[in-house]
Order: C-alpha cells, then structure tokens, then sequence
C-alpha cells in the first residue's frame, strides 16, 4: 500500500469520526422550529403547549415558551430543554431574575422572549410556572373562576386570569362548569395569577 493511499485512509477515517462526535453534540433549537414542530411538552400537565406556542407570535414578534429549567449559563444566558431539544436564552441580568423568582434545575419556566438579528432568543420575561387542579367555574372575559381543590369551598374559589390562546383552549376541549381540570399558571409582575395552559382531568 504506498503512502497517498494511507495519507487518503487516514483521512476518511478523521472525518467518519468527525461526524459520529458531532451527532452527539446537543442541538440549540431556534425559535422558528419551536413554533413548527414541538410537540407536547410531557410535564408539566400533559399540556398542549403545541398550541398555545403556535398561536403566541405577536405583531412585535414575540414568542413565548414553556422551558423546563437546566441552569445558568452565565449571567446573561440560561439554558433549558423543550421536547429533548436543548434551547439558550439570553438577557441582561437572567441570573438575578431567576434567583428573584426562586426557580431551581428541573422547575418549568414560562417564557416571552424575542428572535434578535443574530438568531439569539433574547428574554424579555421569566416566570416560574406551578401547577394546581380544581373544578371550573366558568369565564367571564379574560378570567377564569376554579375551585381549588384540597381546600374549603368558602375559600376554595379563585380568578385566574387567562391568555387568549387559553380562552380558544378551553371552548376547544370543551370544559363543563364543575368540571375536575388541571392547570399551568404564573404570578406576574402585579401579583395577578395567569394560566397559561388548562386540561380536563380523567377521573374514569
């Protein structure tokens, strides 16, 4: 075997193994394939966030996100995961907001963020998500009245208020007043609770 064709060998085996390393390089989603392909998030509550982030692009060009919380980055970035895909947000003081709002690795976040000239999700809001169950009640508008369950039903009932995509899921799902849901909210700067996804629970 003379020397170009063992100079030719070693180099197809370089970039055949190239290519096995970068397979297994995680992916950065960018906003664009979000808003086309995710799926349902598995958690929290087996939600269709499918729909609420196919329906959240604003005239401004804002997205918004559930993320499931892997750590900080940096200051400015954090990291996160969305349906096994592997998302970085940035923003001026990220660390201090997350801290602020007591977030840990493995919480869901819920995020309003926007696609900057160099494709980088630029955060313009974090919230912590929580999750809680009760029986409906009924809208009025953009609020949403639920009976939280575990609690008396002298203080059990509260308002919500709801996005619009959440308005479209629930005559979508077809929700019944009394009926058991389970639901994904988050305090905003005003202290007012918002849900952002809702789902009729099973009992049968």
């Amino acid at each position: 075997m003379n020397r170009r064709m063992i100079i030719l060998i070693i180099l197809l085996t370089s970039v055949a193994f190239t290519g096995c390393l970068n397979s297994e390089v995680k992916k950065e989603v960018k906003g664009e394939d979000i808003l086309e392909n995710q799926t349902m998030l598995s958690e929290p509550s087996d939600n269709n966030y499918d729909k609420s982030i196919k329906g959240a692009k604003e005239s401004e060009g804002f997205f918004k996100l559930a993320i499931e919380y892997i750590g900080l980055i940096d200051n400015n970035s954090l990291e996160g995961i969305v349906i096994d895909n592997f998302i970085v947000l940035r923003g001026e003081n990220i660390a201090q907001e997350i801290e602020k709002i007591g977030v840990e690795n493995g919480d869901f976040i819920y995020v309003n963020y926007k696609i900057d000239e160099n494709q980088n999700k630029i955060a313009e809001s974090i919230n912590k998500l929580e999750i809680d169950t009760g029986k409906y009640q009924g809208i009025i508008d953009n609020e949403v009245e639920i009976k939280i369950s575990g609690i008396p039903d002298k203080l059990s009932t509260k308002k919500f208020i709801v996005e619009n995509q959440v308005i479209d899921q629930i005559k979508e799902i077809g929700v019944e007043i009394n009926e058991n849901i389970k639901f994904d909210y988050y305090t905003n700067e005003n202290k007012m609770e918002c849900i952002v996804n809702i789902v009729i629970i099973d009992n049968k």
